[in-house]
């Protein structure tokens, strides 16, 4: 019985036969958020951003501190924003990490944006600052170019494996490394991507749900990921 009248006013309703509410849609979103950031930053324990110099001028770019070895230098794409949604976000340099989850037939994609806070140009004294707090993060700041004779390092990720409540996927999360050796105070330079590179493959598995639920079926849709630089 889908609801019940007691004694003409009361209303009762048997929830095996709705939608299982952490099914939601801005539930999912909300959780995914949040999850894709835990990701990034499980990512980010391995980055090297503390041996690296992020310049403002003449040029933005990042130079390295000390020396690193073909690989050895890594620079993940923390942020402190992420979109979930069944389109493309409209910040252009959103990068596309996989398909966290389907809902009636139709993926929503996680999107970590570009996030580059540097400190203000002019420091003052004497009374307290007012402004937002710098967000430094070497993956951001580094120079790209068409120019591949310049080019030493490039796009990669790395493969982190995540899960909101019986929904559970892979996604790809990007990281800048070097392909050639690098001396200190070497500029780290990527090869300009072409908008059009910015796609999501499927990495692995499709999304799955673990365990079944009451009012929820199987999730749908390919898991899928990005990487590339803006």
């Amino acid at each position: 019985m889908q609801t019940l009248l007691v004694m003409g006013v009361l209303q009762a309703y048997d929830l095996s036969v709705y939608p299982n509410a952490s099914m939601d849609l801005d539930v999912l979103v909300d959780a995914w958020r949040g999850t894709l950031k835990m990701s990034l930053l499980s990512a980010f324990k391995s980055s090297h951003d503390e041996h690296i110099t992020i310049t403002r001028a003449p040029l933005q770019g990042v130079y390295v501190n000390k020396a690193f070895k073909v690989h050895g230098l890594q620079l993940a794409a923390l942020t402190g924003s992420v979109a979930v949604t069944c389109d493309r976000p409209s910040h252009a340099s959103s990068i596309p990490i996989g398909t966290v989850f389907s809902k009636d037939g139709v993926d929503y994609i996680g999107h970590p944006k570009p996030m580059l806070k540097l400190p203000p140009k002019v420091f003052r004294t004497g009374c307290a600052q007012k402004g937002v707090e710098p967000f430094l993060i070497g993956y951001w700041a580094v120079r790209s170019t068409y120019a591949s004779a310049d080019v030493n390092a490039e796009q990669i990720h790395k493969d982190i494996h995540v899960k909101v409540g019986v929904l559970s996927t892979t996604v790809r999360v990007p990281v800048i490394t070097n392909t050639k050796p690098l001396a200190i105070g070497d500029e780290v330079i990527v090869l300009k991507a072409a908008q059009s590179d910015y796609t999501c493959e499927p990495p692995s598995k499709t999304p799955r749900v673990e365990g079944r639920q009451k009012g929820s079926g199987k999730a749908k849709g390919k898991a899928s990921s990005g990487n590339g630089k803006r």
